[in-house]
């Protein structure tokens, strides 16, 4: 039975309010990335390490809006998370883990999430992930939790505040009260939620900056030397009449591309570019690289171009694991700032139910499933609450109706009829095909089970024991195929073709090998 109710003891009004709000964005610097060098880039990372967050949040944010390639690779990250399912999952069968269950999937079900500097951004679960996936990046997301009474569930609204709102010189995050304040505020229990990720920034603003300079360079070498300079050669006097000419038609080639000159006269271009490849391009490529590589593991889906991408599998397999610790990240500060406060609050007990964040794993299903059967066929006892999260399947909703197989009207099958007329001559190569493509379409479809292990012990017989028992099976296998149909009538076409197709392959090459011996 649960508990009776607590007081709540968690923030109903948000301590980041419009006026707060409007004092950051008009304090907010506009130069935070405006002439950035190795010196002061070096000094913003110093001052973010002994607690002072605020330049290095603006700096970073401004790279992340204004470079390219960051501002790819960070996006793809944080939406892959965001684009996860997701699911409410109870640790055992109990009634009060059931009611936890509820509780949990009504609160994720009607919690909003906004930011507190741009209310215009609204949304549910997926939306405050993708602002929680910025840890990824700032090493910190931090969101104000004000939670809503109102009504039989319990649930709250998400506020993403940046974090330039905190100081970190205690060694914890504490809220700043005015803008330009040095130490902070303690924050409330369960009226904060802190995620904690890689930091990222801190090395892509050190490649930013060793690819954004560069590129300054690159475009004032463009600028200047696009155009090759123009040496002219005259015999005529300084200053003389004809020599003021000349240098009116130089300096107007570079316009119209025209020019008159006497003979004497003589034009050279100056091409600096002549000297090789520029190092210009490669820096700057490896930059962007080293920026797609710190986000996504790998370079290969950012940067790879047509034909080159080499390696595809190991760099995805990398991808997988961050993708997956980015799911346990974010499933784990939920459970802790929003599962427990929410589920003491209302039943006065630690919680029996958990928020999960499904992570993209590749399964091979066949192989699972024909694990689990084995082992339950050994007398192992497997849950079903375990093998639906195994496969990704939720339970069934107590409102829902069983899914049952439509019914089939009893009638012949191609393939399984065909096997059982020649059953009685079925040569060991022929049965061996049959078999394997039994086994196949068993280890895909459970129902076709029966056929397949029927064949499998016509293999392992001698010869006279499977005659006598294959004109058994020619007997019963019409019952057999109506019964595997009336499971799975979408199986009367691959039983056809499979074993069809095997039988009668292994029968021709019976065929072949007794016309050689004669």
């Amino acid at each position: 039975m649960p508990r009776e109710k607590k007081t709540l003891p968690k923030k109903t009004v948000p301590r980041v309010d419009a006026e707060r709000a409007r004092t950051a964005l008009m304090a907010r610097s506009v130069t935070a990335i405006r002439g950035l060098t190795p010196d002061r880039l070096s000094r913003t990372l110093e001052a973010f390490d002994m607690g002072y967050l605020r330049e290095a949040t603006l700096l970073w944010q401004k790279i992340k809006d204004r470079c390219d390639t960051t501002k790819c690779v960070a996006a793809k990250r944080e939406m892959d998370a965001a684009l996860l399912n997701w699911e409410v999952l109870t640790v055992d069968d109990s009634p009060e883990a059931k009611l936890h269950q509820e509780a949990l999937q009504a609160a994720y079900n009607g919690l909003v999430s906004t930011d507190a500097l741009d209310q215009n951004k609204r949304g549910g679960v997926a939306t405050l992930i993708q602002q929680m996936m910025h840890a990824q990046g700032h090493k910190y997301a931090v969101h104000e939790i004000v939670w809503d009474p109102r009504g039989a569930d319990l649930t709250a609204e998400f506020r993403f505040v940046p974090l330039q709102f905190f100081e970190n010189t205690a060694g914890r995050l504490r809220f700043l009260p005015t803008e330009f304040a040095a130490l902070g505020e303690d924050l409330e229990d369960a009226g904060w939620m802190v995620t904690v990720g890689a930091g990222l920034m801190e090395a892509t603003s050190i490649a930013y900056l060793f690819k954004v300079t560069p590129l300054r360079a690159w475009l004032v070498f463009c600028d200047k030397v696009g155009m090759p300079g123009l040496h002219g050669q005259t015999d005529a006097t300084q200053g003389s009449p004809e020599w003021i000419r000349f240098r009116d038609a130089l300096a107007s080639f570079g316009e119209d591309w025209a020019l008159l000159t006497s003979t004497a006269a003589k034009i050279t271009p100056i091409d600096l570019k002549a000297g090789g490849q520029l190092p210009h391009p490669l820096l700057v490529d490896r930059m962007d690289r080293a920026i797609s590589r710190l986000w996504r593991g790998n370079d290969l889906g950012t940067m790879a171009k047509d034909g080159q991408a080499v390696g595809a599998n190991p760099q995805e397999s990398e991808t997988d694991i961050l993708g997956a610790a980015d799911a346990l990240l974010i499933s784990e500060a939920l459970q802790h700032y929003f599962d427990r406060p929410l589920i003491r609050y209302r039943f006065g007990t630690e919680p029996k139910a958990y928020f999960q964040l499904q992570p993209k794993t590749k399964v091979n299903h066949d192989v699972e499933l024909r694990i689990d059967d084995y082992l339950i066929k050994w007398g192992v006892q497997r849950g079903k609450r375990e093998l639906l999260q195994r496969y990704g399947r939720p339970e069934m909703e107590p409102q829902d109706e069983p899914a049952t197989a439509p019914s089939m009207p009893a009638a012949p099958v191609g393939g399984a009829q065909f096997l059982g007329n020649e059953a009685a001559v079925l040569g060991a190569d022929t049965l061996f095909k049959a078999n394997a493509a039994a086994q196949e379409l068993a280890a895909r479809r459970p129902v076709f089970r029966p056929v397949a292990e029927q064949l499998a012990r016509l293999l392992a017989m001698e010869p006279a024991a499977r005659a006598v028992a294959a004109a058994e099976m020619r007997i019963t296998s019409g019952q057999l195929a109506r019964s595997v149909l009336a499971q799975a009538p979408d199986l009367a076409r691959p039983v056809a073709e499979a074993i069809g197709a095997a039988v009668a392959s292994g029968m021709a090459e019976n065929a072949a090998k007794t016309a050689q011996k004669r």
